[in-house]
């Protein structure tokens, strides 16, 4: 009995803030989830690039110096599989995040052919 109990101590003290970590991030995830949201805006691919709502979150991103959302690299090597260019800069860019940032339950891949401008690297120059 006394090598589980010692097992079982040692497990809970390894991994316990590792899993409480993990769940931290997954709860927050499911903020952001489109399944989850209620009350968003549904976007089609002929309604108009909300480049206000998108500019204003971008705005605050580039403000803040904060990271874009990123896809995971199983996520990316779809985009792939799907046709997107493997030099696109938007290509790990999580696109569905920015877009339930602004309102909208998702963003339109269509919005993506509007012109990118000021495409610089605005903190490229500051620590993070």
């Amino acid at each position: 009995m006394q090598p589980m109990l010692v097992a079982a101590v040692y497990l809970v003290d390894t991994l316990g803030r590792h899993a409480v970590q993990l769940a931290d991030t997954i709860q927050e995830a499911g903020q952001y989830s489109a399944r989850r949201l209620r009350g968003r805006r549904k976007a089609g691919t002929k309604s108009r690039v909300p480049a206000h709502e998108i500019g204003r979150v971008l705005s605050e991103y580039t403000r803040t110096c904060t990271p874009l959302p990123m896809l995971e690299d199983w996520y990316a090597d779809r985009q792939l599989g799907g046709g997107w260019d493997p030099h696109d800069p938007l290509l790990h860019v999580a696109m569905g995040t920015l877009a339930r940032q602004t309102g909208l339950s998702q963003f339109a891949t269509p919005w993506l052919t509007t012109p990118r401008a000021g495409q610089g690297r605005p903190c490229s120059g500051r620590s993070r």
